[in-house]
């Protein structure tokens, strides 16, 4: 926990800067500030404290947040490297531990606010551990602060949600009869199976309660449709199943239910889904 001889050195105004790239892409191809109004034409050939408030003008630069002596550093999409920028009062120097090696920084007043700066690049491969602030005069014990280093995940793709909408399952009845319609999950599909039930519930529209497998129809490959006829008025369910070439379940709907009923007046049947 930062003491109160640490605190009163520190001040209000410290804190780091995080570049999301390492120093150099970040100060050549992200920042908005024009030097040369500073007679500065190469910004790598001066000391970064003669760039004043240079993270200011980086974009997607992160302000880090100190919190229960932590720092917490999250990696973004693609981001391989970054640039640690510590702003601090009173700091002599900095010692970085990484996962793999220790390594001392001096820092350097800046023309903004005189406060000490330096950059630290670093590899998300070899993030790093800890930063320990070593005061002037060694007016303060050193100041030790763990950085947490969340490194990005790839999201979890929900293929089960892909391949149903690929998938696209439908149907339509006539009279004694369904035609079930429906498309490849992937590209990987050599056969589909749809399975016909015929579903007993306890009263109309009350909820099944027991289903009875009628058929398993296997689909050629490139068909994409199947018509079952000869059917009775009644309650039916299917599913349809597609599988690779080396029979792998591939994806499987759940019960899709459908009613013959006797025709209406007009001649044709009357359709519940």
């Amino acid at each position: 926990m930062i003491s109160k001889e640490q605190n009163n050195i520190l001040g209000n105004d410290w804190g780091f800067a995080l570049l999301p790239y390492t120093f150099k892409s970040s100060i050549t191809n992200y920042c908005d500030y024009d030097y040369n109004k500073e007679n500065i034409s190469d910004v790598l050939s001066v000391s970064v404290g003669k760039l004043g408030k240079f993270w200011k003008f980086i974009k997607g630069v992160k302000y880090l947040n100190y919190s229960d002596d932590k720092i917490i550093l999250t990696q973004q999409q693609n981001q391989h490297s970054a640039c640690l920028v510590p702003i601090l009062c009173g700091v002599e120097k900095i010692l970085v531990e990484t996962q793999k090696d220790k390594k001392e920084f001096i820092l350097e007043s800046s023309v903004f606010k005189q406060v000490g700066i330096c950059v630290v690049d670093f590899d998300f491969e070899n993030p790093i551990k800890k930063v320990t602030l070593h005061f002037n005069f060694d007016l303060a014990e050193p100041l030790e602060i763990e950085i947490t280093t969340i490194l990005y995940k790839e999201p979890e793709i929900d293929y089960e949600s892909i391949y149903l909408k690929n998938l696209n399952p439908s149907h339509s009845t006539g009279n004694d009869l369904v035609n079930i319609r429906f498309q490849k999950a992937n590209g990987n599909v050599e056969k589909t199976v749809i399975s016909l039930f015929h579903s007993v519930e306890r009263s109309y529209n009350s909820g099944i309660i027991e289903r009875q497998l009628l058929a398993n129809y296997t689909i050629e490959k490139d068909v994409f449709f199947k018509s079952i006829n000869g059917l009775a008025y009644g309650l039916y369910s299917y599913k349809i199943s597609q599988y690779d070439k080396e029979n792998n379940l591939i994806i499987e709907t759940d019960y899709m239910n459908f009613r013959l009923t006797m025709p209406n007046y007009g001649g044709k049947p009357t359709i519940v889904i």
